[in-house]
């Protein structure tokens, strides 16, 4: 009976000691840490969220044990909501007595968001030509505003610049007398538009996404290349527009707006220059959608398109 119990103290001082041996190897291995911020660029847009993480230097992650400071305080977690403005920021963690070098991350406003204004009209439409004053007015103020002419026909009269596009974003707008404005394709432009020339650049600002195009015309043909890049990961459907636009279109245009274009009144205005005219829609009216995992952080997404250039152009 002694003998039994020598043998399972001897087994029990073995296990003991390998364990104990294993932590002390483990800790020992540990002289030094980093703070990452994995799978999130250096700079995001104010007022979104860092997430650090610490890892030692045998590759495990220390984080929970760590403590984490921005700017020197200490912050709860690892999880850091910056501020509204765009700011610097120095981080630091330290554990155990040890201290990571320090890492620099920024966060800014993102694009530079312009303004669509869509301006329903016709050259039979006597009150129109305000809208087009204002939207030269408008331009003159900021060049963040985007202008598309939108030509529709009246009960009696047609219009030489009408396509089945411009009639279905219309409809599908709710467009139902002219002269109509839209800012965005959501905000109605307050009539009269020449007496609130201020308010379609109300609606600039930034964007967690951008967008930027190259086009070039090759004989009949049509190149274009878009390119949509996302410094956020943007979980809301997102769809892209190609519209076609001509300028210096010459057409009469009634005229009820007396001097806003002329000395005197004149109706119709003879020879008017029409701009920024839809010509054709290369996507869906309603735009095409861009695929969810399109729509990621640091993601950039390409659309490439070759057409025809339209009979009607």
């Amino acid at each position: 009976m002694k003998n039994v119990l020598i043998k399972i103290s001897f087994i029990l001082g073995i296990v003991l000691i390998f364990t104990t041996g294993c932590n002390r190897d483990d800790l020992d291995s540990i002289t030094g840490i980093v703070v990452l911020h994995e799978n999130q660029p250096d700079e995001l847009l104010a007022g979104d969220t860092f997430i650090f993480q610490v890892k030692a230097n045998n590759g495990e992650y220390v984080t929970e044990e760590a403590v984490i400071k921005v700017n020197g305080q200490a912050i709860e977690g690892n999880e850091f909501t910056t501020a509204q403005e765009p700011a610097e920021y120095e981080v630091q963690a330290t554990y155990q007595g040890l201290t990571s070098g320090v890492i620099t991350v920024k966060t800014g406003n993102g694009f530079v968001r312009n303004v669509l204004v869509e301006d329903f009209t016709g050259t039979w439409c006597g009150w129109c030509p305000r809208v087009a004053y204002a939207i030269i007015q408008a331009e003159e103020q900021s060049d963040q505003i985007v202008s598309i002419a939108v030509h529709q026909n009246s009960t009696t009269e047609p219009d030489p610049f009408v396509t089945d596009e411009g009639t279905q974003i219309a409809e599908m707008l709710g467009v139902e007398g002219l002269p109509d404005a839209r800012i965005n394709r959501i905000h109605i432009w307050s009539a009269p538009e020449n007496e609130n020339i201020d308010e379609p650049a109300s609606y600039t600002g930034f964007s967690p996404m951008g967008i930027a195009m190259t086009s070039d015309v090759n004989g009949d043909q049509i190149e274009v290349q878009v390119k949509v890049k996302f410094l956020k990961n943007i979980e809301t459907g997102v769809r892209l527009h190609l519209l076609l636009l001509e300028n210096g279109l010459i057409h009469d245009q009634t005229n009820y707006t007396h001097d806003l274009f002329s000395d005197g009144y004149e109706n119709p205005l003879p020879g008017f220059v029409h701009n920024d005219v839809l010509r054709k829609a290369f996507t869906a009216v309603e735009g095409d959608d861009i695929p969810a995992e399109e729509t990621q952080m640091e993601n950039e997404y390409v659309y490439d398109l070759s057409e025809t250039v339209p009979a009607n152009v």
